[in-house]
């Protein structure tokens, strides 16, 4: 047998990227089975914010025009009422998608 083509293929080559990478693999690893709860809590609770938000933005913007007797229409109140009713509709998802995991 070739003494070098032993010699070399002995050798273990290491990469400093190597630690970084199996260390963020077994972290992925570990957290696949959390992972998904913690999304969907995070989802609800930006669901919600969003939701809350929208709400009490619509809600400022018709008391400022009742208090000052103005009638005409918001050029956002299309967009402001498809986003309230999105964002409705992601919260209540979401809680379902949850209920269902957490059953499981």
């Amino acid at each position: 047998m070739n003494s070098t083509l032993f010699t070399s293929s002995a050798t273990t080559i290491v990469e400093p990227w190597f630690l970084p990478i199996d260390i963020l693999r077994i972290i992925f690893s570990t957290l696949a089975f959390y992972k998904a709860h913690i999304l969907l809590s995070a989802d609800s609770c930006l669901a919600a914010l969003v939701f809350a938000s929208d709400m009490l933005g619509m809600g400022v913007f018709a008391l400022q025009n009742d208090l000052k007797h103005i009638q005409f229409r918001d050029s956002l109140c299309i967009f402001s009422f498809y986003v309230g009713i999105a964002s409705c509709t992601e919260f209540t998802g979401v809680n379902r998608r949850l209920d269902q995991r957490l059953e499981n």
